[in-house]
């Protein structure tokens, strides 16, 4: 994909003053809001400019502030799992998801969606494609359990497909897709997008 959507939800400002490990002063969320925007434009600059240099930047604003943000800590996760899965660092990737309590993702099976992806594409490194297979598929099916219960959860779809198309043949990851569509009319034109979407992402 040639660019990273992020949500930014509006938060009450939270006045504090802490004096940060690298000398800058986070003096109140909207500080961290910035701090966290600016790390998403590196990884957006990435994308356009395919300059690893961006992803760098990035992960030591992330890592700088993280800790002095409470407010933004989760967001601030989220993007360094993104920095960390774009760099191909699926060792360090495994490493720091592991240290994160599972309620904080936004969704229960987020956990384990990244700590087995990132086991996966070691796998793949190492050329064992079979036990790569067998990771993905058990998160395809967490996924789907989830989505018994939370079925108009775009963002879980996303990852469905996402997932499966890391592994399956394109026709029948679409196929799928198509019957996703007739059992869910309300996410119609968005499971179209996302099929859209998966047909113009290049193969690895």
């Amino acid at each position: 994909m040639k660019k990273v959507l992020v949500l930014v939800f509006t938060l009450g400002i939270f006045y504090f003053n802490i004096k940060c490990s690298n000398g800058s002063t986070v003096q109140n969320q909207k500080d961290c809001k910035m701090i966290y925007n600016e790390s998403i434009n590196h990884i957006n600059n990435f994308y356009i400019k395919n300059d690893k240099n961006e992803l760098q930047l990035s992960l030591s604003k992330i890592n700088s502030y993280t800790d002095f943000c409470s407010e933004y800590r989760n967001r601030f996760y989220n993007a360094k799992i993104t920095v960390l899965m774009l760099m191909k660092d699926f060792k360090q990737g495994y490493e720091f998801v592991n240290t994160l309590k599972v309620e904080e993702f936004q969704f229960a099976y987020k956990k384990n969606l990244y700590l087995k992806t990132f086991k996966a594409l070691l796998l793949e490194k190492e050329g064992n494609l079979i036990d790569r297979n067998k990771l993905f598929l058990e998160i395809t099916e967490e996924i789907s359990t989830y989505l018994l219960n939370d079925q108009l959860n775009k963002e879980a779809l996303s990852d469905l497909f996402y997932t499966k198309i890391r592994f399956q043949e394109i026709e029948g990851v679409l196929n799928d897709l198509e019957i996703k569509q007739k059992e869910n009319e309300q996410n119609r034109e968005f499971l179209e997008i996302l099929k859209e979407t998966l047909l113009s992402m290049p193969k690895d």
